[in-house]
């Protein structure tokens, strides 16, 4: 049988450590838990659960990501959000996997949950992530929503099921943590050396909405169908001013 090893990274995820881990706890062989010194009860409620955890000063989401797969005692990885968990479908879709001895590397959707209704249209979904993939053929890399890089160009199988996102609790979180993912974005263009004109101010939010609202047919999720959209258009917005607002501070 194939063997998993499960990483997770927290800081102050004592609301939803356990459910991640209960809920992969069926498919995985060894769990991680990489804590960036949380100031809750996340680092004991994630040994309850059976994690074995490691604390280390933050660097980037990728920094810790990537150490934890070093530390895993398997070659092969579920990598998790302490805000996620395993749909039903889906952990039957990685046992087979597991039962088959089928290594290689493993797609789902994620589906986000948004107050009390989950989200099928728009920004959020379909919202597929690479989550369960050899160590030696991926790594993570960027500081702000950090990608998997494919070093050896293998192929990706998808998986049946969902990788369920419990993201946000209410509308009062949304926007802050958007305006918080803009300025990181921000910060991490301007390192590049990225400049931002009125284009991407005012008609790129624009693009994102309708592309968003209209073209992804967010409005059949309702009220929090636009909600999410407008919010993400202006996020697109945020990040842009915070750019410009860089660029000009070098200037002088």
């Amino acid at each position: 049988m194939l063997r998993i090893s499960l990483v997770v990274i927290t800081r102050n995820e004592a609301q939803n450590i356990v459910r991640c881990l209960e809920s992969a706890s069926a498919v995985s062989d060894e769990m991680i838990v990489v804590d960036a010194h949380s100031t809750d009860e996340t680092r004991e409620l994630a040994a309850g659960a059976g994690a074995r955890v490691l604390v280390r000063d933050w660097d980037s989401y990728s920094g810790a990501k990537n150490f934890g797969n070093r530390q895993a005692s398997h070659p092969m990885i579920l990598s998790l959000d302490a805000d996620e968990a395993l749909s039903e479908e889906l952990t039957k879709s990685i046992l087979a996997v597991k039962n088959a001895h089928s290594p290689g590397t493993y797609k789902f959707n994620r589906l986000t949950r948004f107050g009390d209704r989950w989200i099928r249209h728009g920004a959020w979904y379909p919202d597929v992530k690479i989550r369960l993939f050899s160590r030696e053929d991926f790594h993570w890399s960027g500081e702000v929503h950090e990608t998997l890089v494919n070093k050896n160009r293998v192929p990706i199988a998808m998986l049946n099921g969902h990788l369920l996102h419990y993201s946000y609790n209410d509308e009062a979180e949304l926007a802050p943590r958007q305006r918080h993912y803009a300025r990181l974005a921000a910060e991490a263009l301007h390192a590049r050396g990225a400049t931002a004109g009125w284009g991407h101010l005012y008609l790129k939010p624009a693009i994102r909405f309708i592309r968003d609202y209209v073209l992804r047919r967010g409005f059949l999720d309702g009220r929090r169908g636009w909600i999410i959209s407008l919010v993400t258009a202006r996020a697109v917005h945020w990040k842009y001013i915070a750019l410009r607002t860089l660029y000009l501070k070098d200037q002088g």
